[in-house]
């Protein structure tokens, strides 16, 4: 079923993501199609090489299933801690602003989250609003 083949690429990918990254990083399934990666020790510029380099070890090997042959992309959003996140649910909420952001420019793409002084002084309101 679709359901069986995206599962059998998802598990894929994730394979994929763990083998590639570096000795100390921590990977999570975080939400529907989405994983977590926690990179200690690695700076912005290392970030964004290595989740270009994710990018394209996706894009390049396509996942073999029992029916077809499938091309996928992954678009990823970055947050350096503790310099734009100083709590994990603030960690959590800036990837994911980063995550959406690269997605909205198209497939396969990375975006950092950037100090926004403007999304900054809305926060109280927006976080007033969720209660």
């Amino acid at each position: 079923s679709g359901l069986d083949v995206a599962d059998a690429v998802l598990s894929a990918v994730g394979r994929r993501i763990v083998d590639s990254l570096p000795a100390g990083a921590v990977v999570g399934r975080f939400a529907g199609s989405k994983f977590a990666i926690i990179l200690p020790d690695c700076d912005e510029a290392a970030m964004g090489a290595l989740a270009h380099g994710l990018i394209a070890l996706v894009r390049d090997t396509p996942v073999m299933t029992p029916g077809s042959t499938i091309v996928v992309s992954v678009s990823i959003g970055g947050v350096a801690i503790p310099r734009h996140a100083r709590s994990a649910a603030e960690a959590v909420g800036r990837a994911e602003e980063a995550l959406n952001a690269a997605s909205a420019i198209g497939r396969g793409r990375f975006q950092a989250s950037v100090y926004s002084a403007e999304r900054e002084a809305a926060r109280p309101a927006n976080a007033a609003l969720s209660t």
